[in-house]
């Protein structure tokens, strides 16, 4: 009889492991995940491949792009991040470029070929270069409050690369128009 209930508490105590360790364990996706480095708005955030600084969010319906016409439209709002980025060790693209609501619903940089050539989601950074522009990115305007940049230099293997988090802050009110300026040296 003892060695009955010793039998069954041994297996209750491993089944209890089991579970535990499954539980703790990293999955695959944990180990896929970028590393996070967080920043704060108006503040240089290093990462060992780039630094990103935001300085200003600009929201609006329309979307001014130098020398074309007519302004851009979209059936939501278009968001203009500004920011200065430099590359740290050699040229780079940065492949991947987000807004995550507090909501987490990601959005992604506009894909629209008449705006890549002056956002800084096609722009190739070279080392020690800073370069001020924007990152477009369509969302609804309401959903930017609380909300956070993410960049990352790669667009597909994510894993153990940089990721700069930056929350965006001093959220403006939507205007009528957003004026979209070429990328610059800082």
């Amino acid at each position: 009889m003892n060695r009955r209930v010793v039998n069954v508490a041994l297996t209750v105590v491993v089944l209890v492991a089991i579970v535990g360790l499954y539980r703790v364990t990293p999955t695959q996706g944990d180990f896929q995940q970028p590393v996070q480095v967080n920043g704060a708005f108006g503040k240089v955030v290093e990462t060992p491949r780039f630094t990103l600084n935001v300085e200003a969010v600009r929201i609006g319906k329309r979307l001014k792009v130098p020398r074309s016409r007519p302004d851009r439209e979209t059936s939501t709002s278009w968001v203009a991040v500004d920011t200065i980025v430099t590359a740290r060790r050699e040229p780079m693209y940065l492949g991947t470029v987000r807004i995550r609501t507090k909501d987490g619903l990601q959005y992604n940089a506009t894909n629209r070929k008449s705006i890549s050539r002056y956002d800084l989601t096609g722009f190739e950074f070279q080392p020690d270069i800073p370069i001020r522009g924007s990152f477009v990115v369509e969302m609804p305007a309401d959903q930017v409050a609380g909300a956070q940049l993410e960049v990352i230099e790669s667009k597909t293997f994510t894993a153990f690369e940089p990721q700069a988090t930056v929350p965006l802050e001093n959220v403006p009110s939507e205007q009528p128009v957003v004026e979209l300026k070429e990328a610059a040296v800082a």
